[in-house]
């Protein structure tokens, strides 16, 4: 049986059970949607300050002690239930920090990382850069050492020409002279050749006219 001393404790509970039944089927629905812990659930546990609060009033008004100790010890069950969800707040919360440290220094290695990368990448670009440089300043020497080459194989082969068109200018000229002194010889033959034919005829003359006289 039911003490009557119990009965406004009893009707106490079943009034708040009754009034918990909306709670009761969301935080079912809850539960079962988000695999969570509907204990710690904001309004579940708002009501359950409100009912000890409630519980504690009722057993002071009545002096019933069973009421008043068991609303202390809901109410000992919320704080627990807060300090609780306190340390896994803090716990979640330095997960969080922790998780952002590791992503920043996760970024800041990517970062480290993507400059040496560029770093390593203009270094090449300078490196390619000088080596066309160079390939094209040793192309500028080498044709320009080619163009003197061929400058001065060109001044060679004119000296040659020079050369050989004085030495063909000297062979005329000493044709010439000994063409010269032949034609001199040949003119002196002549001469001597005529006096002679003129000797000739004049002793020639002369024996006529000695004979004539005769």
């Amino acid at each position: 049986m039911i003490e009557l001393s119990t009965l406004p404790g009893v009707a106490l509970d079943r009034a708040l059970q009754l009034w918990r039944l909306p709670l009761t089927a969301a935080e079912t629905i809850l539960q079962r949607e988000s695999d969570g812990d509907a204990a710690m659930w904001a309004p579940a546990v708002t009501f359950e300050r409100v009912s000890a609060t409630l519980r504690e009033r009722v057993g002071e008004t009545l002096g019933d002690d069973r009421l008043t100790s068991r609303a202390r010890l809901q109410r000992m069950k919320l704080d627990q239930l807060a300090r609780a969800v306190a340390l896994e707040e803090e716990a979640a919360e330095k997960e969080r920090e922790a998780e952002r440290r590791f992503q920043q220094s996760q970024q800041a290695a990517e970062n480290k990382r993507q400059a040496a990368e560029r770093q390593a990448q203009e270094r090449e670009q300078k490196l390619e850069r000088e080596r066309q440089q160079a390939k094209a300043e040793a192309r500028s020497q080498a044709a320009k050492r080619k163009a003197a080459e061929e400058r001065r194989a060109e001044k060679e082969r004119e000296a040659t020409q020079m050369r050989e068109v004085a030495a063909k200018q000297r062979q005329l000229d000493a044709d010439a002279r000994a063409l010269a002194k032949e034609e001199q010889a040949v003119r002196a033959r002549g001469r001597a050749v005529s006096l002679d034919d003129a000797a000739a005829r004049q002793k020639a003359a002369r024996k006529a006219v000695n004979g004539a006289k005769s």
